[in-house]
């Protein structure tokens, strides 16, 4: 494999401050001095037979973890005054306290985090001027610690590792000066072997900056945090070693045949390497002695009928390279990456990208994420039928890689580049000359890294960085290096920035956030690259309604691939109160009132810090599903199977499937074997005929589930991957109001003075505005707030987000209009009908927005109240476009806390985020309905396509409300203004939401749609919305006695 000169900057170029530590903000050429260059990431062990592939240095003897407490030193501004000296051996550190290496600073009681989507740490304190930063809160933190080097490792090299340092490091040994490191998100390693006594404590220091010149090009949306990350060792080889090995694991001869094609560099001395290459069941396949040429060995290994890696079946082999005195280990996986006809192909197969962009941030611990956090990640990833990762916005952890390997991620891998802080335009740092080393020399080092992993299929030059030559050099030297796979750039697309010559470093389309029409229009006017998002569907708070929306026009147009989801974990960390021990979930601008803060703009994940699901989680899974059922004659038992997979069959899986009546299971079965082939699809019998359901009315079901037949890595027996329903038979709405609105015979006495309805057991009240304020059903109380009309919600994150974007703030304003706007009673009439019944009537004026609302009660003797909800739109001065919800909304004594319904459940669905949510009956309680999991209270709880809704105490006594539509119903603990963000008794966590002695229920025609396009202006589709217009809602509440 040709091998290639990094582009280095001259030493020569740099300066030196007082204690002898080189300047970090006034040279953005200067990025290192004596690192080692990059290499692949591998563990070497003394032996083949002790060889184990990846990245883990712990089960190597060779390598001395230095993890632990060092002694540290903190400044809060770089001009205060420090020592010059504290790398000496003679330096006195026994007043230092202590931080634990890994460990970020501000998590460790110095300084405080800062939370920014867009801008710098000190934006508002300083002005930005490349590559100078302020001096001012740009913290210095001092470390000593005195480590033993072993004895054994005498007359070998001697390096040391450092996984990952922010923003700088500078280190000594034994007082002497070894090396200067930039790009907080790749390792930093040095040779010591003349600075180190093998045998003896040595003395390590080391000096972090805050900012340094390099800052300014990690602008990424993200907590801005500072100290060192990932592992920390030192480790020895011999002076004879193998010093780099590449390979690309090819396909060839249609995709069946492995072609192997390897490059390795030993240092001198080393006479032959051995190579095996084992099959996953350790089965040898190729074993050759291969002799160095100058220091290099290049070889291309033929293996037949191989077995292709891909995210569905991530095969692996091994290959062991050994010499006398070490030997490593690979993984490797056979798969081709390429384009074709504007699509991308893995092993010729034109995938979906099911993707999520995460960030690597542990609650509790930030950057520093542990081995067992990035399994249970990958697992939740896997439970949620994703398949790709876009590593945001940097290049990390090394064993993450190799977890995708093993587990099959596909990755996005993206360089450690984002100056959005200087914008895209003249100023962007892509222009810059001086900073042009900088821009390459971090893509260089991530390739060179990452290059062995099957699991890295496109390369991202970096993120909201303006585009021009800087990035022009990325890219030519990433295709001049790398020919197996493509190169992307968000800054490079042509749906945002045109198809201009400046953009053509970029071989997919991959904007972010381009709307459904864009979408569309691209991908059906005949696309040049394949359209892959690398952000999309903005998860923030309670979002990604039309999701479905997005995956609809993937699964039809061949060239829209997928995307990347942001994202996937809220970035939130923990705190724990020292007075009650109560965990809260922190974001921008929860530490102090000073720094610059984007606020709740860090929690966009569909998943919560805490690694549990919000209700959006479902609706990813469901859209991400593999496995898809159609109806072919349902009635009889006969659907169509489609595999959506492109790499493995259905053998693994087993179709449960069931047949509600009205709800309630009456058939069910198991298919056990499923014989569909990728890409295919077959009819399935399911075993029941038509004559089965012929004496069922009402609604009939079919419910289709796919399990897990076998454990799976990190998915267990009996995880459902995939589901689908067929209505057999529709619900009559209409049919069923009329049975629960029959009329029945009984006697009613009226009080107009007291405005009362007295029936044989219960008491109905209207208080002086003329809403239903009281219904007592024998002598217990079953409202304790008035039932009001209610046109608006707490605001969700996309809602609130309305307001940023000029063009639609007016739906904003609209909306808020809604909030509590001034009415006036116009008219109350209550009149006893000749059938019995009661009717009250009663009018409303909003003089503001020019709307007139009526509301149509009838009480029948059985106790049940017909209510009718009509709004008329009359003359209006104003711009009024819509409403967040169009209901009535009431509560009942906190006793009444269980909830029973029939629609779309068990978890939160709204009109536009619904296809995950079955059809069933559930019974629920109404603690559950609040989500506790969103950063920031907002709207949550609404279930919709609503047959009925109950809300009971535990003897069942309470309320039923059916519709002569589909509604929509939700039943909360917690009253409203405690989680609608521009009430004055706001919340602002969940953790401080108070109960009271109410439940607080709404009864919905609709809610407005939740977004997932952007949460800075969209707002929902069309359909998804409520405008202002004329509407009647129609609904009966029946007592449950």
């Amino acid at each position: 494999m040709k091998r290639y000169l990094f582009l280095v900057a001259l030493c020569a170029a740099f300066s030196v401050s007082a204690n002898g530590l080189i300047a970090p903000y006034d040279n953005p050429e200067f990025f290192e001095q004596n690192r080692e260059p990059m290499r692949s990431s591998f563990i070497v062990y003394p032996s083949a037979t002790q060889a184990v592939a990846g990245s883990c240095y712990r089960k190597s003897p060779d390598y001395q973890s230095i993890e632990g407490d060092w002694n540290f030193m903190w400044f809060n501004h770089s001009t205060d005054p420090r020592p010059t000296d504290f790398y000496s051996l003679k330096f006195d550190d026994s007043a230092w306290s202590k931080m634990p290496v890994p460990g970020l600073w501000e998590l460790n009681g110095y300084g405080d985090p800062v939370y920014l989507n867009i801008g710098y740490a000190w934006d508002n304190t300083f002005v930005d001027n490349p590559p100078i930063v302020p001096t001012h809160r740009n913290h210095i933190g001092l470390y000593r610690r005195n480590i033993e080097v072993p004895a054994s490792w005498r007359g070998k090299q001697i390096y040391i590792h450092i996984g990952s340092a922010t923003s700088n490091l500078a280190l000594w040994v034994n007082g002497k000066r070894v090396g200067y490191s930039e790009d907080s998100k790749l390792e930093a390693e040095f040779e010591i072997t003349d600075f180190v006594k093998a045998g003896k404590s040595n003395l390590f220091a080391m000096e972090i900056h805050r900012w340094c010149d390099g800052t300014y090009l990690e602008d990424q949306d993200f907590w801005r945090l500072s100290g060192i990350a990932r592992d920390c060792y030192i480790y020895a080889r011999d002076k004879a070693h193998i010093a780099d090995v590449k390979f690309v694991a090819d396909l060839e001869n249609g995709y069946k045949d492995g072609c192997l094609t390897l490059s390795v560099d030993v240092t001198a001395g080393v006479k032959y390497v051995d190579a095996v290459l084992c099959d996953a069941n350790d089965n040898p396949l190729y074993k050759q002695r291969f002799t160095p040429v100058n220091g290099k060995i290049s070889k291309v290994i033929e293996v037949k009928s191989v077995k292709q890696w891909s995210a569905e079946t991530p095969y692996l082999y091994r290959l062991t390279l050994a010499i006398p005195t070490e030997a490593t280990a690979f993984n490797v996986g056979f798969r081709k990456v390429e384009i074709k006809n504007s699509q991308l192909l893995v092993n010729g197969k034109p995938v979906l990208v099911k993707g999520a962009n995460r960030h690597e941030l542990n609650p509790q611990r930030g950057y520093d994420v542990k081995y067992e956090d990035m399994v249970r990640d990958i697992q939740i990833m896997k439970q949620h039928n994703i398949n790709a990762v876009r590593t945001c916005h940097y290049p990390n952890n090394p064993i993450w890689y190799d977890l995708c390997d093993k587990y099959g991620i596909y990755v996005v891998d993206e360089a450690n580049i984002e100056s959005h802080g200087m914008g895209y335009g003249k100023k962007s740092l892509a222009h810059r000359a001086d900073y042009k080393a900088a821009h390459l020399i971090r893509n260089q080092r991530v390739v060179l890294r990452d290059f062995n992993h099957p699991s890295v299929i496109v390369w991202s030059l970096g993120n909201e960085a303006g585009n021009g030559a800087n990035f022009h050099a990325c890219y030519d030297w990433i295709k001049s290096y790398d020919k197996s796979r493509p190169v992307q750039y968000e800054q490079a697309c042509h749906i945002k920035y045109g198809d201009i010559q400046k953009n053509y470093n970029s071989d997919i389309e991959c904007p972010m956030y381009a709307s459904y029409n864009e979408c569309t229009k691209y991908s059906t006017n005949n696309p040049k690259r394949p359209l892959i998002q690398c952000e999309y569907a903005h998860a923030m708070g309670n979002s990604l309604g039309s999701l479905k929306e997005y995956w609809d026009i993937i699964r039809k147009q061949p060239n829209y691939q997928g995307g990347f989801i942001w994202d996937f974990v809220d970035q939130a960390l923990a705190w724990k109160d020292p007075q009650t021990g109560t965990v809260f979930y922190r974001y921008g601008g929860c530490y102090n009132d000073y720094d610059p803060s984007d606020e709740t703009f860090c929690n966009n994940g569909f998943i919560a810090a805490s690694r549990t699901p919000h209700p959006s989680a479902r609706e990813v899974w469901h859209q991400y599903q593999n496995v898809w059922t159609k109806d072919v004659d349902a009635k009889n038992g006969v659907v169509e199977v489609y595999n959506e997979h492109f790499f493995r069959d259905l053998t693994n899986y087993e179709l449960h499937w069931s047949i509600t009546h009205n709800g309630k299971k009456v058939l069910s079965g198991v298919v056990e074997t499923l014989d569909v082939a990728p890409q295919q699809r077959k009819s399935v019998n399911l075993g029941y005929t038509a004559d089965k359901l012929a004496h069922l009315s009402g609604e009939i079901i079919l419910t289709v589930n796919y399990l897990v037949k076998h454990n799976e890595p990190l998915l267990e027996k009996g995880h459902c991957v995939a589901f689908n329903q067929i209505i057999i038979k529709n619900y009559d709405a209409v049919e069923q109001f009329a049975l629960c609105t029959a009329k029945r015979v009984g006697k009613l006495t009226v009080n107009q003075e007291d405005r009362t309805v007295n029936g044989e057991d219960f008491e109905i009240k209207f208080d002086a505005t003329g809403h239903l304020a009281s219904y007592t059903l024998r002598g217990k109380q079953l409202i304790s707030k008035p039932m009001e009309p209610l046109f608006y919600r707490a605001m969700t994150e996309n809602d609130f987000g309305v307001r940023k974007r000029s063009g639609n703030a007016v739906y904003y304003h609209s909306w808020k209009m809604f909030r509590k706007p001034l009415w006036t009673m116009e008219l109350f009439v209550m009149e006893q009908q000749l059938d019995g019944s009661v009717e009250a009537e009663v009018q409303y004026s909003y003089s503001e927005l020019g709307m007139w609302v009526t509301l149509r009660y009838v009480v029948d003797p059985s106790g049940k109240v017909v209510i009718k909800q009509s709004m008329k739109p009359g003359n209006h001065k104003i711009d009024v476009k819509g409403m967040l919800r169009y209901g009535l909304a009431f509560a009942m004594p906190k006793q009444f806390d269980r909830v029973e319904f029939y629609g779309a459940g068990p978890h939160e669905s709204y009109i536009d985020r619904k296809s995950s949510a079955p059809i069933g009956l559930y019974n629920q309680t109404v603690d559950e309905q609040f989500c506790m999991t969103y950063s920031r209270p907002q709207e949550s709880g609404s279930h919709c396509d609503l047959r009925y809704w109950m809300v009971t105490n535990s003897a069942g006594n309470g309320f039923k409300v059916v519709s002569n539509i589909l509604f929509s119903a939700s039943a909360l603990p917690y009253n409203i203004n405690q989680f609608d963000i521009l009430s004055d008794d706001y919340r602002k966590y969940p953790q401080l939401l108070e109960k009271d002695e109410n439940t607080y229920v709404n009864i919905d025609m609709a809610q407005q749609g939740l977004i997932c396009q952007n949460s800075w202006g969209a707002i929902p589709l069309k359909q998804y919305q409520i405008p202002f217009e004329e509407y009647e809602f129609e609904f009966v509440l029946i007592p449950l006695k």
